[in-house]
C-alpha cells in the first residue's frame, strides 16, 4: 500500500484477492467491494490484444506488460500503463497474477493535443502498412481528408520505385538492424501528383 500505483492480484479465473489502495484511489472501487470481483469485468478492461494471446504470453514468459483502457466507478476512463507477472503457475496454469498499472491518461492526453498541434505531419503505421493515426497536417499534406486517408495504407502514397526499399527498411527495423533513418523522398499526392517531404522515422 506504499505505492500509488494500483496492484491487483487475481487467481487463474480472474478474481480480485488483493486490492491496494492505489487501486481504490485509482478506480474508486473500494477493497470490499473489488475483492471476489472479475478483474477485466469489474474494470471494463480493453486491452490491445484478446485476452487469451495476452494469457498465452504470460504462461510463456512469465510477464506480460502493455497499455489498458479501464473504466472507473463513476464511468470515466483511465488509460494505463499495465504489467502483469505470474506469481507460480501449477500444471501450466497461473496460480496467481499480480497485477501493477500507473495511470498514464494525463501524459495520453498531452500526447494527443501535441500530436494535432504541431505544425509537421505526423504518422504512427504497423508494420503491415496500416495506419496506427495520423494528424490533419499529414493529411494536408497529402491532400486527402481524415475520412479519405484511413482507406488507403502507406505503401499507396510511396512512389513505385520505393516500396521495394522501405519493405527491407521495415524488415530490418524489425530485426533490429536498423533503428531508425532520416532523408528526403518523393510521395504520391491524392491527385497523383508528387510532393517532396523529409521524413525521420
Amino acid at each position: 500500500d506504499l505505492t500509488q500505483d494500483a496492484v491487483i492480484e487475481y487467481n487463474a479465473d480472474g478474481r480480485i484477492s488483493f486490492w491496494n489502495r492505489g487501486a481504490e484511489e485509482l478506480y474508486g472501487f473500494t477493497r470490499e467491494e473489488a475483492l471476489g470481483q472479475i478483474a477485466h469485468t469489474l474494470l471494463k478492461t480493453r486491452p490491445p490484444r484478446p485476452f487469451e494471446e495476452i494469457k498465452s504470453d504470460l504462461l510463456r514468459d512469465g510477464y506480460w506488460e502493455g497499455e489498458v483502457v479501464h473504466t472507473r466507478r463513476d464511468g470515466t476512463v483511465v488509460v494505463a500503463a499495465s504489467r502483469r507477472g505470474l506469481e507460480g503457475t501449477e500444471r501450466g496454469e497461473p496460480l496467481h497474477v499480480l497485477e501493477t498499472n500507473h495511470n498514464i491518461t494525463d501524459r495520453k492526453r498531452r500526447f494527443r493535443a501535441v500530436f494535432e498541434q504541431v505544425p509537421v505531419g505526423i504518422v504512427q503505421v504497423r508494420l503491415d502498412g496500416s495506419w496506427v493515426r495520423f494528424n490533419e497536417k499529414f493529411c494536408d499534406i497529402l491532400g486527402y481528408t481524415h475520412e479519405e486517408l484511413h482507406t488507403v495504407d502507406f505503401q499507396d502514397i510511396l512512389v513505385p520505385e520505393d516500396v521495394e526499399r522501405e519493405l527491407e527498411r521495415g524488415a530490418r527495423m524489425l530485426s533490429g538492424e536498423l533503428r531508425g533513418y532520416s532523408e528526403e523522398k518523393l510521395i504520391r499526392r491524392k491527385d497523383g501528383s508528387r510532393a517532396w517531404i523529409c521524413v525521420t522515422v
